[in-house]
Parts: structure tokens; C-alpha cells; sequence
């Protein structure tokens, strides 16, 4: 390991605030701040450990299946590397980017100005899953935000709607990552996705949330045509693969 990947990977077992600049494609640096809570935090230790954009694999494949002009939701977007790489490196006409936790949000939104995309990316303060209502944060493992959960409580502090309630006229691309929402956020999805066709749907989803996945899916004529090792699965529809 490098000396400047060994400080950068330091600072992160600290949980020391960091901008990281990264080469995502041949000559498009972006840079973000991390939101370094500890070594628990995967998306900032691994951006420090590899010196690239989180989930890299996964941004490629898709990069290689859109085209200029597309217009993404990215529901569950953290801290903007979904997003911002769509932006700057799909060329996204529109990015929607949800993001409930409010520490989160304003670090998205700071990457978002930094890489110059506030005219292209949309910041949204919702949660999002199969029915509308309120929820408050809970934290699967402690001192990780990227793994923050939204437990439905009445009175809540976050709001949460489904995307067919905004009536998204054209979506091209839809990735959610809810963590334990992301399966009811796709059945939230159901109508947007009929109604607009999008060519690329990502989700996470383990092996026993698949069979929902494929319910909502397979009938508008979706296939998976990839999968990381965190069980985000990319689905393209039928209609790009002829």
C-alpha cells in the first residue's frame, strides 16, 4: 500500500472528515467528502483503500448501457458518488437523488456543488417504500451511517413516499438502495416503472427478496444481467438487449 493510501486509510479508522479526489473514468477527476465515522464505514474505508468511486463495478456496467441525455433516480444516494458519477460521467440530463438522513443529505449536497452538477442533480429529503408514511433512524451497526435503516414509526422524523407518488414523467434509470426498504421501494416503484419503461433498473436485493424483485420485473420484461458481492443486482430491460 502506497504512504498516501496508508494516511488516507489512517484517517478513516479515526473517523477524520476527508475529501477524496478520484479518477472514476479516464480524465474525470471527481472529489468527494467522506463521511468517516470509524473503520465500520464501508463507503469511506473503501474509497481510502482503492483511492476509486464507491461500488466502481457496478457504475461501469451501468455507464455502458445509458446514454447521454438519460434521466436517473437514485433512491438512497448517501453521499453522491451514485449520483455525481451519473452526472459527470453518464452525462445524466436529470438525476433524482433521495437521501432521508438529514448528516448524510447535507454531505451529498456539499458533493453535489463541489462537482458542479447542481443543475443536473435534484436532492430530495424523503425515504421511500411501498406506502407512504413516517419513520425515525436506526442504526444496524453502530458508528456506520451507510448501513442506517428507517424504521416506520408514526410521527416520525422522516417522511416517507413511494416514487409513484411524484408522477416521474421519463425515468431512464432507477437504482435503489433502501437497504432493508429497497425490495417495498421497487413495489413502490411498480407504476413509475410500467408507465416509463426505464432501460436499467439496479436493486438490492439478497436471495430471499429476489422472489418479490422478479414478481415486479419479469412481467414488464426485465432480465439481470449483473450482481456485485453486496447483492445489487442490475436488470436491463428487453427492449436494449434486441
Amino acid at each position: 500500500m502506497s504512504r498516501r493510501k496508508r494516511i488516507a486509510a489512517k484517517a478513516a479508522a479515526d473517523g477524520r472528515p476527508t475529501v477524496l479526489r478520484v479518477e472514476p473514468i479516464p480524465r474525470e477527476v471527481l472529489e468527494f467528502e467522506v463521511h468517516n465515522t470509524g473503520k465500520n464505514e464501508v463507503v469511506a474505508r473503501d474509497m481510502h483503500r482503492y483511492a476509486q468511486i464507491y461500488d466502481i463495478s457496478q457504475l461501469l456496467f451501468i455507464q455502458a448501457w445509458t446514454e447521454p441525455g438519460w434521466v436517473f433516480l437514485e433512491c438512497g444516494a448517501n453521499i453522491g458518488t451514485h449520483a455525481i458519477f451519473y452526472a459527470r460521467c453518464c452525462r445524466a440530463a436529470r438525476v433524482t437523488a433521495f437521501e432521508p438522513m438529514a448528516s448524510t443529505r447535507k454531505i451529498l449536497e456539499r458533493n453535489v456543488e463541489r462537482n458542479g452538477c447542481a443543475r443536473q442533480v435534484d436532492v430530495l429529503p424523503f425515504a421511500l417504500s411501498d406506502k407512504p408514511g413516517r419513520g425515525d433512524y436506526r442504526h444496524k451497526v453502530t458508528h456506520r451511517v451507510s448501513a442506517t435503516r428507517i424504521k416506520e414509526q408514526d410521527g416520525g422524523e422522516v417522511e416517507i413516499r413511494t416514487v409513484d407518488s411524484f408522477k416521474f414523467q421519463v425515468v431512464d434509470v432507477i437504482k435503489i438502495d433502501c437497504e432493508d426498504h429497497s425490495t417495498r421501494a421497487l413495489q413502490g416503484a411498480a407504476d413509475t416503472i410500467r408507465r416509463c419503461q426505464p432501460k436499467v433498473i439496479g436493486v438490492e436485493a439478497k436471495g430471499n427478496e429476489l422472489p418479490p424483485v422478479l414478481e415486479v420485473l419479469g412481467p414488464l420484461g426485465y432480465v439481470q444481467r449483473y450482481m456485485n458481492g453486496r447483492m445489487t443486482r442490475v436488470f436491463l430491460h428487453e427492449s436494449v438487449l434486441t
